[in-house]
């Protein structure tokens, strides 16, 4: 997505294509793309369009926010944090995600700046991720925790924690399994 609205896209699901191009490929604000049909898009003038597990869809429909932040992973998980800093998360994320990551995004004193979350693999039980999230309380700390991401991603991520905490991006997520993805997904 471009600052003046546009967005540029290859290889997304056939149902997202088709939403973006019903809107002429403008006035698009977020994009979050899922592994299995799901996304989520809105428009510069609030309009939310999205497909998704119906778990997902509910959550959507019944919040008196938008998406602010919308993440989908294995298994139909996603995770949305609304304007209102109100989240929703499938019932099956804690299964899924390690239990110190679900403990962090779970935490209401934690604020979730960007969550990525990945495929799983034959190698994990629980499936990759990123997540910046800002501690409140007497001090406020910007924190990353991720798991299993590729090791050039991890490599990089370390040697540029600083400015990677210090950048709350809310930009398009989507997850894919590929190395060469995860580096702009989680926007190094």
């Amino acid at each position: 997505v471009f600052n003046h609205g546009s967005c540029s896209y290859h290889g997304i699901p056939d149902n997202a294509r088709f939403e973006i191009e019903r809107q002429k490929n403008m006035n698009i604000s977020y994009i979050a793309l899922g592994e299995y049909e799901q996304y989520y898009i809105r428009k510069t003038n609030g309009r939310e369009l999205y497909n998704g597990c119906e778990e997902f869809m509910n959550a959507i429909t019944n919040s008196n926010s938008r998406a602010e932040l919308v993440s989908f992973g294995d298994y139909n998980t996603y995770f949305i944090k609304f304007e209102d800093n109100n989240y929703a998360w499938s019932e099956n994320l804690e299964d899924i995600l390690s239990s110190e990551a679900f403990n962090i995004i779970s935490n209401e004193d934690n604020s979730i700046n960007f969550i990525w979350l990945g495929q799983q693999s034959d190698r994990y039980r629980n499936i990759p991720y990123f997540i910046s999230y800002t501690t409140t309380g007497k001090y406020d700390n910007d924190m990353i925790i991720y798991k299993d991401l590729p090791l050039e991603v991890e490599e990089y991520i370390e040697d540029n924690r600083e400015h990677i905490r210090n950048n709350k991006s809310t930009g398009s997520s989507s997850s894919s399994s590929s190395s060469s993805s995860s580096l702009s997904l989680i926007h190094i």
